[in-house]
């Protein structure tokens, strides 16, 4: 908060809402922020999704967490998509949610054997996770450049030959 005072004057106001219209919630962008290139939840985020799948095992045994857990992300997920900012990172609060989905999708692979599976998903989403993270710190993608399908798909692949002729340039 001092931090917001000294930098935009307003001790108790987030920078976030300084528009006049900050929420737009007759007009969601729903699809956007799960599936967007340029900030979609799934897009930057994919364990999120296994994790919500990982809460439609949960309703079976624990109907009445499952249920409180989606409407919660469902809650999130519509004041987000509502905002003019749209950003995935917005989805931290649901953090728990997503924790305890995906203890349940573990737990349920596990139990099937498919231990192979649980560690292949693991190493490939923190692959994914990785080159992102490269790609970001070698301005291979960055905030005023919004990347294609193309781009976040085919181009993640090929970063290895995008990063070294950036680096011979």
């Amino acid at each position: 908060m001092l931090i917001w005072g000294q930098l935009y004057g307003d001790y108790f106001r987030s920078p976030y809402l300084y528009r006049e219209d900050p929420f737009n919630l007759l007009s969601p962008r729903l699809g956007e922020a799960l599936f967007s290139s340029s900030h979609g939840l799934f897009v930057w985020y994919a364990i999120f999704l296994f994790a919500l799948l990982g809460l439609l095992l949960a309703y079976r045994r624990d109907p009445m967490f499952a249920g409180a857990a989606f409407l919660g992300f469902a809650m999130q997920w519509y004041i987000i998509s509502s905002w003019y900012g749209l950003d995935a990172r917005m989805f931290i609060v649901c953090t728990p949610i997503f924790t305890m989905g995906l203890a349940f999708l573990i737990e349920w692979l596990y139990r099937r054997g498919a231990k192979p599976i649980v560690y292949a998903m693991g190493g490939l989403l923190l692959v994914w996770n990785f080159l992102l993270l490269v790609e970001y710190r070698f301005y291979l993608i960055y905030a005023d450049h919004l990347p294609t399908w193309f781009e976040l798909t085919i181009g993640r692949v090929t970063i290895p030959v995008d990063l070294l002729s950036h680096l011979l340039k």
